[in-house]
């Protein structure tokens, strides 16, 4: 065991605060450092326990579109007009709503590609907050102006993707990309302080909702 003073984390909370202090002591023993760490650990869990439980808002498509066209059905069986089976969009509806393992295999495949850990949603993570109670943002309606925009941003990015960042001041089609956003009334990404797209901004990797923010509480 080492000797000397040591920095160790106080067992206790500080207060309000809700964050673990870090205090000079003296050496600890094998059972008083597993005895802080237990403390610390109890009390950051009763921390986590007490927020307050967000909502898990959707933006609607799944009701509105019964062919669920605008939901998730990667890797389920399709038609050759590409309409997911509803028999298996079902059956992965009950397997997320049961949680069962045996349902998640009973989930029938449209080939031999399968579902890349579908129930990664369910487990716990013992760092930080569970999982389950953080938000993210729904996504645009796919009828929306948001996501045509989106889609207007993502072919011109194909287009565009060779193209050095350094020339698209005067590449022409870098400056049509950037006047054709700057139309758009659903477009949500980067403009300057004057509101406008420029080349400065087109394809600006930035954060265009706050996925970890809190939702209002249920």
């Amino acid at each position: 065991m080492a000797t000397g003073a040591i920095t160790t984390l106080e067992p206790l909370i500080a207060g309000k605060s809700g964050y673990a202090e870090a205090q000079e002591v003296g050496p600890l023993t094998d059972q008083q450092r597993q005895a802080a760490s237990f403390n610390l650990r109890v009390a950051q869990a009763a921390i986590q326990d007490n927020l307050p439980l967000v909502s898990h808002p959707d933006n609607g498509d799944e009701e509105l579109y019964a062919d669920k066209g605008a939901t998730f059905t990667k890797c389920l069986p399709h038609d050759n007009f590409g309409r997911v089976d509803l028999n298996a969009y079902a059956s992965l509806i009950n397997a997320l709503s049961t949680g069962n393992p045996s349902d998640f295999n009973a989930i029938p495949l449209g080939g031999t590609r399968t579902l890349n850990n579908p129930q990664a949603g369910l487990a716990y993570d013992l760092e930080g907050t569970d999982g389950h109670n953080l938000a993210v943002a729904p996504p645009p309606v796919m009828s929306g102006s948001q996501l045509a925009a989106e889609l207007v941003e993502m072919y011109w990015a194909a287009l565009l993707r060779d193209l050095p960042f350094i020339n698209y001041a005067t590449n022409s089609g870098a400056i049509a990309a950037a006047a054709e956003l700057n139309r758009l009334s659903g477009y949500a990404g980067p403009r300057n302080g004057s509101g406008q797209v420029t080349t400065n901004e087109l394809f600006a990797v930035v954060s265009r909702a706050k996925p970890w923010a809190p939702m209002s509480p249920s």
